[in-house]
């Protein structure tokens, strides 16, 4: 199914290439050897996925020293369970992390053990504070306080 996936994904950036195509400002005619360069990107693609080895999936780990209450000015915001299901604002989620990486789901119900589209987050452990960092997003860092 994931290289299902990904075949699917280089053939829809492929298409997409292709339809935009380029110009040739002087000439004003479509350069069709973009095309040729896109379908042999597509066969590559076809080829690695097809021979590639399936890499292991490491197992999601829950770092112990995340369980318990985080509190956002005050209020609690994450509660983080053995289990590794908790609540994000009052919110349903489920979290995992593994060398200084949060990652937590923000649907659960919907998304079962895996989650579609986490939100990760660098984080570190200052004491009683959680530092978490987005792994998207530039210079957005959040600090929270452990509830004693």
């Amino acid at each position: 199914m994931k290289k299902l996936f990904r075949l699917l994904l280089v053939a829809i950036v492929i298409l997409i290439l292709t339809a935009c195509g380029s110009t040739d400002e002087t000439a004003g005619r479509y350069e069709s050897d973009h095309v040729d360069n896109a379908t042999s990107y597509l066969e590559y693609a076809i080829d690695y996925l097809e021979n590639e080895e399936p890499s292991p999936t490491p197992e999601p780990s829950l770092e112990s020293t995340l369980i318990g209450t985080w509190l956002w000015m005050g209020s609690p915001y994450y509660v983080f369970e053995q289990n590794g299901y908790g609540t994000m604002s009052g919110s349903d989620i489920r979290w995992t992390s593994r060398e200084g990486v949060l990652s937590i789901c923000s649907t659960p119900s919907i998304c079962g053990i895996t989650c579609f589209a986490p939100s990760e987050w660098n984080y570190t452990l200052d004491e009683n504070q959680l530092i978490l960092t987005s792994r998207l997003t530039a210079n957005l860092t959040f600090t929270y306080t452990r509830r004693n």
